[in-house]
């Protein structure tokens, strides 16, 4: 069955498709796009984030090796990050 959603589609377009005997289908359905979407969005707004954020470069005094410098700034905002995606919030 083939069926696209538009400025046209009427009531009566919808009831013909049944989707009432299957409530529990498409809820669930639902609820999966839904989680997803606020997924997404979460990805773009870290990676929006993190595209700006820089690491400071520093000699090591003895051994002359680059050594990367994270500000206060940076780890505040990986430590944010961190708890939204912890077990209990995805």
């Amino acid at each position: 069955m083939k069926f696209a959603l538009n400025d046209k589609t009427t009531l009566s377009d919808l009831l013909s498709l049944n989707l009432h005997k299957y409530e529990d289908e498409v809820k669930n359905i639902v609820d999966k796009a839904v989680k997803e979407m606020s997924m997404e969005k979460v990805l773009k707004e870290l990676n929006a984030t993190w595209l700006t954020m820089e690491f400071e470069h520093i000699r090591h005094p003895r051994t002359g090796i680059t050594l990367l410098q994270t500000s206060e700034e940076l780890i505040e905002t990986l430590e944010d990050n961190q708890v939204q995606f912890s077990p209990s919030s995805v």
